[in-house]
């Protein structure tokens, strides 16, 4: 499965912005709920929702950085500084409502 598939199959409401250092068309690994960062591995998609607040958000890139997930989808927006800060990931909005 391609990350562009999965986003396109999330229900609504699963979140509003999914980041990605990936390509889009690159297979990836199956969704993970964010419940320890270090069960995250290399191209799992991080279903992180309930992350909220620029402090938090930061926190949550820095610690996956290491595991290189395929995507991070979060229900809260994302500002450009928070991405800047933590530098692991691109933002691309979704579609997923």
């Amino acid at each position: 499965m391609t990350l562009r598939s999965l986003v396109e199959r999330l229900p609504p409401g699963t979140g509003t912005e999914v980041l990605t250092a990936a390509d889009l068309d690159l297979p990836v690994g199956p969704p993970v709920i964010l419940d320890d960062p270090q069960a995250v591995d290399d191209r799992r998609i991080v279903l992180a929702v309930g992350v909220a607040g620029d402090a938090r958000q930061t926190r949550l890139l820095r610690d996956l950085a290491p595991a290189r997930p395929g995507a991070i989808v979060l229900r809260h927006p994302v500002s450009p500084a928070v991405v800047a800060r933590a530098s692991t990931c691109t933002p691309t909005r979704s579609a997923i409502g």
